[in-house]
């Protein structure tokens, strides 16, 4: 907390604020023009400037940036309204989140760089499942557009969280990524056909990709042992058995 405090009464500190603010700006911007050309030329024309920007690290970054472009103008694009000020906000805390990692904010930027992951995964199965997987694209192309963007999303999330350490395999990075990415396709495809609601399916979604990175994470650093393996099954279970236990079912 000291060095957060620290660094935000910093030069550092106020570029990071700047920085998050204009790009949130932007997309309020874009989203006011009704995501037209100019407010969306604008908006990626932002989020491309904070990306240029960012020094450190901003190669083993730009996956992130990219992705989260994207998912705030997909889904600005199809949520006006009250829940276009909350993919907003949430646009800004994750943009907030990263540029404190990579401009060394946080004190345990592990654990931040994994909350940011997390969280864009969260956002982007839950626009998803509400973009893609509902009645309006119910069709062939709408289930291609569908595993095409879950496999896209996690592929890219999954190799981020590779990189983020130190030690580097870049063959096997892109090999798991690949085969972490279609598991995880797979598992939307079966639960678009349960009647969980997009926000559950996403939730469950995003425990398989928190538990499968954090294993494949451990694998790659030669930290991995039973005793991991055992205790993300059993977080992975308890919150199953939660969000299923809460979740309506009724069929028909």
């Amino acid at each position: 907390m000291k060095r957060l405090i620290s660094s935000l009464t910093a030069k550092i500190g106020w570029r990071l604020l700047a920085k998050t603010l204009a790009g949130f700006l932007a997309l309020l911007f874009a989203g006011l023009l009704g995501f037209s050309f100019w407010g969306v030329v604008i908006f990626l024309g932002v989020s491309a400037w904070v990306y240029f920007s960012e020094g450190v690290e901003r190669t083993h970054r730009r996956a992130f940036f990219f992705l989260l472009a994207v998912w705030a103008w997909v889904a600005g694009s199809v949520s006006f309204g009250f829940i276009f000020y909350i993919i907003a906000c949430l646009y800004g805390a994750l943009l907030y989140l990263w540029l404190g990692d990579t401009r060394l904010l946080w004190p345990n930027r592990a654990l931040v760089a994994g909350l940011g992951e997390a969280g864009l995964f969260a956002v982007s199965a839950a626009t998803a499942f509400y973009v893609f997987a509902g009645e309006p694209t119910a069709y062939f192309w709408g289930d291609i557009g569908f595993l095409a963007a879950t496999f896209a999303f996690s592929v890219i999330l999954l190799r981020s969280a590779f990189r983020s350490g130190p030690e580097r395999f870049a063959r096997r990075e892109r090999l798991t990524a690949w085969g972490g990415g279609l598991v995880l396709t797979e598992m939307a495809a079966i639960l678009v056909f349960l009647p969980l609601g997009f926000l559950n399916a996403a939730a469950v979604l995003t425990l398989v990709f928190i538990v499968l990175r954090d294993i494949l994470t451990a694998f790659f650093r030669g930290h991995l042992k039973t005793g991991l393996v055992f205790r993300e099954i059993t977080v992975l279970m308890v919150f199953l058995v939660l969000i299923f236990a809460v979740v309506p079912w009724v069929l028909g």
